[in-house]
């Protein structure tokens, strides 16, 4: 007797992402008998709700590619099952004119060690 799928739950391995981090998307079959192993029967397509958000590949890999949210989908047939996933933007850096001239002017690869100014504090007399 052939399985029947009967549900699909889908399992992120993150739920908030920063933009051009990765995490894997898990399926769990439920089947109304289990006859056999689930995933080589009932394979599962992979979608995005929104892939200026996230992308998925055919392999269930979720790559962040802009803030928001968006919903995870896996289908085998007509069931599906899905998930949210939160991704927020890299910070931005603020710079002055002259840093941003100085770092424009570096080659490509260049090494370069960023300073930041430190406030020095008078010696306390101990008690």
């Amino acid at each position: 007797m052939a399985d029947v799928l009967k549900s699909i739950a889908i399992a992120l391995g993150a739920a908030s992402l920063t933009v051009g981090q990765t995490t894997p998307a898990k399926a769990t079959l439920t089947a109304e008998t289990t006859d056999s192993r689930l995933d080589d029967d009932f394979p599962i397509a992979w979608s995005s709700s929104n892939p200026a958000v996230a992308i998925v590949n055919a392999a269930g890999v979720v790559t962040a590619v802009g803030a928001g949210n968006v919903t995870i989908t896996g289908t085998s047939g007509t069931v599906k099952g899905s998930a949210t996933l939160t991704v927020v933007a890299l910070p931005t850096i603020q710079s002055d004119a002259a840093s941003q001239a100085i770092f424009e002017a570096l080659p490509l690869g260049a090494a370069f060690v960023i300073a930041f100014p430190t406030r020095s504090y008078p010696a306390q007399k101990q008690p």
